[in-house]
């Protein structure tokens, strides 16, 4: 499934064939990548106690034209991976690159024209988007700060109206405050701003999950149509494991700050490797007659200041061996380019079930 076939719709599709990705290591892909994780930690200081550790040992990649879906329960560490992706927390090991380019912190500098082009949509539309100023105003400071365009008043004008409208918004609103438009509407505002950069690669963090159910379709159709039309790249996060098989190529599962497993959105989604992502995949309510309601994953996710050892999955894994209490399983790869982090994973298997 790509990105385009959702230009228009939430329709089902038929699955395709399993993994079509390069082979590699744990979330990698082929040549051309945008964004690149490279065995990425992000750990949180405690003052007196250890560090929290939020991501560990993260890689995955994102190509242009494709949008790379990262799923798991809320407190995983997937908003953490994608402000450590764009610059907004620093790791405390690994390294993101963009386009090859080492993605520093952001500090007081300002960032180098190269980066620019690495942009965020992020959760709260509401709280991105400065209350004070007239929308326009915003996205025209994007269009000036992001691409480094010197445009008149009539041509920022005509800009700002083109971008408002590719995202489904009167030009005539460029006049009116962020408080005067309901969720749905400032999350298209936000993101006409970062369109306004002429971005290469957008990390969208849980855009959808503070807006109602409609306009949740309404952004990722949105969001979709974007990346067909333009050939951008996109790390979309959700905790919506059935949006994310909507929209995305490719989806990676993360779990206590660890990637589990990651391949073909299909594939993931009809043949899971992983014992969370048949838990998360078991979880979603399925409408019609006789349906039954969703299976629940038993406990709650561990204290991050007290992971368990081992796997750190096995506390709730229906599945666990004694060997998942003691020892930490590596990524497995189970099909071309589908890998899984579990002792029970085979190498291949995907290709005989």
């Amino acid at each position: 499934m790509t990105a385009s076939s959702l230009a228009s719709s939430f329709a089902s599709e038929p699955a395709p064939s399993p993994g079509s990705a390069p082979g590699g290591r744990m979330g990698t892909s082929g040549p051309g990548r945008l964004l690149e994780l490279d065995d990425l930690d992000v750990s949180y200081a405690r003052r007196g106690h250890a560090p929290v550790r939020a991501v560990i040992g993260a890689s995955l990649s994102v190509e242009a034209g494709e949008i790379v879906g990262l799923v798991g329960e809320s407190g995983c560490g997937k908003s953490t991976l994608g402000r450590a992706a764009v610059g907004l927390v620093p790791p405390s090991a690994g390294e993101v690159r963009y386009r090859g380019e080492r993605v520093e912190t952001l500090g007081r500098a300002a960032r180098s024209p190269e980066l620019r082009s690495l942009q965020m949509v992020f959760q709260d539309p509401y709280a991105s988007l400065n209350p004070r100023r007239r929308v326009g105003r915003q996205i025209a400071d994007a269009i000036r700060l992001g691409t480094g365009a010197k445009l008149d008043d009539e041509a920022a004008t005509r800009r700002v109206a083109a971008l408002l409208e590719r995202v489904g918004l009167s030009a005539a609103v460029a006049h009116r405050f962020p408080h005067e438009f309901s969720g749905g509407q400032c999350q298209r505002i936000a993101i006409a701003r970062v369109l306004a950069t002429e971005p290469s690669c957008v990390v969208a963090d849980e855009p959808i999950s503070a807006l109602d159910a409609s306009a949740q379709a309404q952004i990722a159709n949105l969001l979709a149509g974007i990346v067909a039309e333009s050939g951008l790249g996109m790390l979309f996060i959700s905790h919506d494991l059935s949006v994310v098989r909507k929209i995305a190529d490719r989806t990676v599962v993360m779990y206590f700050g660890r990637i589990v497993e990651t391949g073909a959105t299909e594939a993931v989604w009809s043949q899971p490797a992983h014992p969370y992502t048949r838990a998360l995949i078991g979880a979603i309510p399925r409408p019609g007659a006789g349906s039954a309601l969703p299976s629940e994953l038993p406990g709650d996710v561990p204290d991050p200041a007290r992971p368990p050892s081992g796997c750190r999955f096995h506390p709730r894994c229906p599945e666990v061996m004694e060997r998942c209490r003691t020892e930490d399983p590596v990524a497995i790869e189970v099909g071309p380019g589908w890998q899984s982090v579990c002792f029970r994973s085979q190498p291949g298997q995907a290709a005989v079930k």
